[in-house]
C-alpha cells in the first residue's frame, strides 16, 4: 500500500493556487483515496481458533458452530480465498487510482494553465464576437442542462431513500411474518394448519426476494462506466438493479387475499395491508428513480455536446486552447474513472457481500458457543478450548469487525461520487464562470447551475 500519494499531494497544491478550482473538486478522489490508504485487513493467520466443541464425550466436530469458526478462518487465510481475492482487489483498486489521480493533474493543469493566463478574458470575450450568438447560446446550453441533472439527482436521491426506507418497512413484516410461522408450526399438531402454513410460507419466501433484490439501492444507479463509454462514442449504459421484484410483488396479492378469506388470524395480524402500502411505496419510487436514472446520461450528453461544439468554435482562433482543455478534462476524466468504479465494486463485493461481512455474524456465534460451554461445564479441563475461543473472538470484536465496517463506509461512499459523476462538477463550475463572463444567463441565476 501507498504510503502518501505524490499526485494528490499535487492536487492539493493545485486546488490552493487556482480560484476556478477552489470551491471544491475531486470528491472521488478523496473518497476512493481513503480506501486505498486505508489500514490494512487485520491478518487472519493470527488468531487460534476452535474446529470442534467440547462435551462430557470429549471433543465433537461441528458442533454448535464450530463448522463456520473453521470454514471462515481456513477460507480467509487461503492464498486462494480471503487473503488471495484482498489483495488482488486492493491492488487494482490502487492500480486504477493511480491512473485516475494522474490524469486528472494533468488535465486540471491544462485547465490552470489556460485560465490564469492575463489574455483569458480578453480571448474569452473575442471568441464570443467572432461567433456571434453561438458561444453564449452553448454555454447557456451547457448550464440549462446541468440545471435539469441536478434537478433529475434530487429526484433520484430522494427516490432511493424512499425505496430503502419501504424495503425496511418489508424486514420488519418479513421478521413479523417468520414469527407468525413459528406460531403456525407450534398449533400444526392440532391438524388444521398444515396447508395454510405451506401457503403462507410461500408469501414469505416471496418477501423475501423482494428484500434481498432491494439490498443494495443506496447508490445512485447511474455509472462512471456509463458516461465513459458514451463520451467514446457508444450508448449510455443505465444499471437499473435499484427496482423491486415487481413480478414477486404482484404474485403476492392473490396469495395474500386467498389467506385473509381462509384464516382469520393472518387478516387479523394486517399483513396484506402492510404489504400493499410497502408494493406501492417501492414502485412508485422506482419509477421516479428510473425516469431519472434514464434523463441523466442524455442531459450529460448534451453538455458534452455543447463543450465540443466550444471546442471547434474555439479552434479557429490563434493560441486558445481553454475549452479544448475543459473537453479533454471532460472525456479523459470519464474515461479514468471507470476502472475506479469498477475496481471498487470488486472490492466492495468481498468487504461487504463475501466472507468478511460474516465477521459480526460469526463473533456472536462464538460468543454463544463460549456462554453453552459455560453453562455445561463438559470436558475441556484445561482451559485450552476456552482460550481458542476467546482468542477468536476477541480477534473479530477487535479489529476485524470494526476493520470490515469502516472499509465498507468507505467503499460507498468512493463509488457514490463516482456513481454521481463529481469528478465531472470541476467543468460543470469552469462553465458557470465562462456563462458568467459572457453575460449569458444572469449571475443572480448562475446558483441554480452548480449540482
Amino acid at each position: 500500500m501507498r504510503a502518501k500519494s505524490p499526485a494528490l499531494l499535487f492536487v492539493a497544491t493545485l486546488l490552493v493556487a487556482s480560484s476556478a478550482l477552489q470551491a471544491q473538486v475531486l470528491d472521488p478522489l478523496a473518497a476512493c483515496g481513503s480506501v486505498d490508504r486505508a489500514s490494512e485487513m487485520p491478518d487472519p493467520t493470527a488468531p487460534s481458533f476452535y474446529g470442534a466443541l467440547p462435551t462430557n464425550a470429549g471433543m465433537v466436530q461441528g458442533a454448535g458452530f464450530s463448522a463456520h469458526v473453521n470454514s471462515w478462518f481456513r477460507y480467509m487465510r487461503d492464498e486462494r480465498g480471503g487473503i488471495g481475492e484482498y489483495q488482488a482487489s486492493r491492488r487494482a483498486l490502487e492500480q486504477t487510482l493511480a491512473s485516475f489521480e494522474k490524469t486528472y493533474v494533468a488535465r486540471a493543469g491544462a485547465i490552470e494553465q489556460e485560465s490564469r493566463k492575463s489574455t483569458f478574458n480578453e480571448s474569452l470575450l473575442a471568441l464570443k464576437k467572432r461567433s456571434g450568438a453561438q458561444a453564449v447560446e452553448l454555454t447557456n446550453r451547457y448550464v440549462q442542462a446541468a440545471d435539469s441533472v441536478g434537478t433529475e439527482y434530487v429526484k433520484l436521491r430522494a427516490a432511493l431513500l424512499d425505496i430503502q426506507e419501504a424495503r425496511s418497512n418489508l424486514v420488519v413484516v418479513q421478521s413479523d411474518y417468520s414469527a407468525f410461522l413459528i406460531e403456525l408450526k407450534i398449533s400444526e399438531a392440532q391438524g388444521e394448519k398444515g396447508r395454510l402454513i405451506a401457503e403462507a410460507r410461500e408469501v414469505q419466501e416471496l418477501v423475501t426476494r423482494v428484500v434481498s433484490g432491494l439490498a443494495g439501492v443506496s447508490g445512485a444507479p447511474v455509472t462512471a462506466s456509463s458516461v465513459g463509454k458514451s463520451i467514446a462514442g457508444q450508448s449510455f449504459l443505465i444499471d437499473a438493479a435499484f427496482g423491486p421484484d415487481v413480478a414477486a410483488l404482484a404474485s403476492l396479492d392473490a396469495k395474500l387475499a386467498d389467506l385473509d378469506r381462509q384464516f382469520e388470524e393472518h387478516r387479523r395480524k394486517g399483513f396484506t395491508e402492510r404489504l400493499k402500502q410497502a408494493r406501492s411505496r417501492l414502485e412508485r419510487s422506482a419509477l421516479v428513480a428510473e425516469a431519472s436514472a434514464r434523463a441523466i446520461p442524455g442531459k450529460k450528453f448534451e453538455m458534452y455536446g455543447a463543450l465540443q461544439s466550444l471546442a471547434a468554435i474555439e479552434a479557429q482562433g490563434q493560441g486558445f486552447g481553454y475549452f479544448r482543455a475543459l473537453q479533454s478534462y471532460y472525456k479523459d476524466i470519464a474515461a479514468a474513472a471507470a476502472p475506479v468504479d469498477e475496481a471498487a465494486g470488486r472490492y466492495g463485493r468481498f468487504i461487504q457481500r463475501n466472507r468478511p461481512a460474516e465477521a459480526s455474524l460469526l463473533q456472536r456465534r462464538i460468543e454463544v458457543d463460549i456462554d453453552h460451554v459455560n453453562r455445561t461445564q463438559p470436558s475441556d479441563s484445561t482451559g485450552e478450548w476456552l482460550k481458542l475461543a476467546r482468542n477468536a473472538s476477541t480477534f473479530l470484536r477487535d479489529p476485524f469487525v470494526p476493520w470490515q465496517a469502516g472499509e465498507s463506509r468507505r467503499v460507498d461512499a468512493c463509488q457514490r461520487s463516482l456513481k454521481e459523476l463529481r469528478h465531472l462538477q470541476v467543468v460543470d463550475r469552469e462553465m458557470n464562470e465562462v456563462t458568467r463572463l459572457l453575460d449569458g444567463i444572469p449571475p443572480a441565476d448562475l446558483k441554480k447551475y452548480v449540482l
